[in-house]
C-alpha cells in the first residue's frame, strides 16, 4: 500500500514558497467572491447560516490541487471557482496512480483500495460525477460550473475507457443537455456505443459521422429507426468506401438504431429529472422565503407592541380585553354614523342649491299658535254660526 503523502506543517509560509501575505490576499479574494453580507443574512436557515460561516473564515491551503479536493468534497463551488483561477491552476488535471496532483480521496473509485484514485486518468469533472461520489453534496452546481464558466474537457477517457458521460449519462445529460454537444461530443458518444454493443466497424462509422459533423442536434433528427435508415441509405457508397461493406451495414445498423434508441430515453429521464428538480427547489425556495417573511413580521410586531405588551397582557388576564375591544368598537361605529350624515347634508346642500353656511344654520322655531296667520274663510273666534237656510213654507210664513 503506497503511503499517504505527508506535508510538513512546521515549514513557515515563507519556506513554503507562500508568504501570510499572500495568504491574507487569497483569503480577501475568497471573501470578495462571495460578496458582502445582505440584510437576509439574520433570516438564514440554521444549515445555511454554517455553510456562510465556514465560507467566510475558510483559509486557502497551500497547494491548489488540495483547495479543488478539499472544495469538491464539500460542494462549494465558489471555492472550487476560486482555487481553479489560482496561478498554475489546470481544470483538466487528471489523477495518476491512484491520486490527483499528489492528494487522495478515500472514496474515489469503485476498483480501489481505501486509499482510492483508480483508474488513473480522470479529471475532476469525471470525479464529480461518478456515482461513487454522489455522497459529496451539490454534484450538478459543481459540474455545471466546471463545464460552463471553465470549459471542462468532456470527453476524457480513464483506465476503464470511460469518459464523464460513460460514468453517470442520466446527470451528465441534465448538466450538459443532448441539444448542446458539439461534433467531439457526439463522437464520444458513438465511440462508446459502438464499443458497449460491439460493432466491429465501429471506427468505420465515426469517420462518415465527422465527415458529415454530426452533433447533438443532428442525433436528435436520426434517431428514430426510419431516419436512421433513411441517413443509411443516403451515405451507403461512403460507408463501402471506408470499409463497411453491404452486410456489415445490414447488420451494424440495428445495433446503432438501439444506441440511438437508448440515447433518446436517456435524454428524456433527464429532462424529466431536471423539471423535477427545479419544481422541488422552487418550492423549497418558497417555503424559506415563507419562514423569513413570518420571522420578518414577528420581529416587526415585536418592535410595535414593545411598549403596550405589558398592558394588554394584564388587561387580557383581568378580563377586560373584550370589553375593552367593545367599546373602541361603539366609538368607531358613532364616527362613522356621523360622519356618513355630515357628507348626506352636504349632498342635499349642494341638490337644492342652499350654502353649506344654510345647511349647517339650525331651522326656525315653529311660531305660537296664536301668531299663526289667518286660514282664507276662516271665521273669528267670537262670530257666530250661519243659520241653516228655510224652506219654502217658512219663507212665505216669515214673510207675512
Amino acid at each position: 500500500m503506497p503511503p499517504k503523502r505527508v506535508v510538513d506543517t512546521a515549514r513557515t509560509g515563507a519556506e513554503r514558497g507562500k508568504g501570510a501575505a499572500e495568504l491574507a490576499a487569497e483569503r480577501v479574494a475568497l471573501q470578495e467572491e462571495k460578496g458582502e453580507e445582505s440584510s437576509d443574512d439574520e433570516f438564514l436557515m440554521p444549515g445555511e447560516r454554517r455553510l456562510k460561516n465556514r465560507l467566510k473564515l475558510e483559509v486557502p491551503r497551500q497547494s491548489w490541487q488540495m483547495e479543488v479536493l478539499e472544495a469538491n468534497r464539500l460542494g462549494d463551488v465558489e471555492r472550487l471557482r476560486v482555487a481553479f483561477r489560482r496561478p498554475g491552476a489546470n481544470v483538466n488535471l487528471r489523477t495518476a496512480e491512484g491520486a490527483y496532483g499528489g492528494f487522495r480521496y478515500a472514496t474515489w473509485g469503485t476498483h480501489s483500495s481505501y486509499l482510492g484514485g483508480n483508474p488513473s486518468g480522470e479529471s475532476l469533472l469525471m470525479l464529480a460525477a461518478r456515482p461513487d461520489n454522489a455522497q459529496y453534496p451539490n454534484r450538478r452546481e459543481v459540474l455545471t460550473m466546471l463545464i460552463e464558466e471553465f470549459d471542462a474537457e468532456r470527453n476524457y477517457r480513464n483506465g476503464n475507457e470511460k469518459t464523464a458521460r460513460d460514468l453517470n449519462p442520466l446527470l451528465m445529460d441534465e448538466v450538459h443537455p443532448l441539444k448542446r454537444w458539439t461534433v467531439e461530443d457526439a463522437h464520444a458518444w458513438a465511440e462508446s456505443a459502438g464499443l458497449k454493443v460491439k460493432i466491429e466497424h465501429t471506427y468505420d462509422w465515426l469517420k462518415i459521422f465527422d465527415a458529415y459533423q454530426l452533433d447533438g442536434r443532428g442525433l436528435v433528427d436520426i434517431w428514430t429507426k426510419q431516419k436512421f435508415e433513411d441517413y443509411v441509405d443516403e451515405r451507403l457508397a461512403d460507408l463501402t468506401r471506408v470499409g463497411v461493406n453491404t452486410d456489415a451495414i445490414e447488420e451494424e445498423t440495428p445495433r446503432w438504431i438501439y444506441c440511438l434508441e437508448q440515447l433518446k430515453l436517456d435524454a428524456k429521464n433527464a429532462q424529466k429529472t431536471k423539471r423535477r428538480r427545479e419544481a422541488a427547489a422552487r418550492a423549497e425556495a418558497e417555503r424559506r422565503q415563507a419562514i423569513r417573511d413570518e420571522q420578518r413580521r414577528a420581529k416587526l410586531r415585536g418592535k410595535l407592541d414593545k411598549g403596550a405588551a405589558h398592558v394588554l397582557k394584564h388587561a387580557k388576564s383581568l378580563g377586560a380585553f373584550g370589553s375593552m375591544g367593545s367599546l373602541a368598537a361603539a366609538k368607531r361605529e358613532a364616527a362613522e354614523k356621523k360622519r356618513r350624515e355630515e357628507e348626506r347634508a352636504a349632498a342635499l346642500a349642494r341638490i337644492s342649491g342652499l350654502s353649506e353656511a344654510d345647511v349647517d344654520a339650525p331651522a326656525p322655531a315653529p311660531a305660537p299658535a296664536s301668531f299663526l296667520p289667518p286660514v282664507k274663510d276662516a271665521l273669528p273666534a267670537e262670530a257666530t254660526p250661519p243659520k241653516p237656510p228655510l224652506d219654502a213654507e217658512a219663507a212665505a210664513a216669515a214673510g207675512e
